[in-house]
């Protein structure tokens, strides 16, 4: 997971966005096949816009596993 400077300027800020993508997969994850994933953030976002973020990486996991999906058979 990725947060440049250019996203927010304090440490403090990426680590807490950081923090939440990372809490965010691990509650998604589970799938059976073995892949790396990259998440990059492009837009800043704080404790008002939780879950908003939630959700949004939610659809996008969703949207990813289903391709996985579709490509295994």
């Amino acid at each position: 997971m990725t947060v440049s400077k250019r996203v927010a300027n304090l440490a403090v800020d990426r680590n807490y966005m950081r923090r939440v993508l990372r809490e965010v997969c691990r509650q998604a994850f589970e799938l059976p096949t073995p892949l790396d994933y990259v998440i990059q953030v492009r837009k800043r976002f704080g404790r008002k816009e939780f879950l908003a973020v939630k959700e949004e990486l939610l659809m996008l996991l969703a949207k990813i596993q289903v391709k996985i999906e579709i490509n295994q058979h």
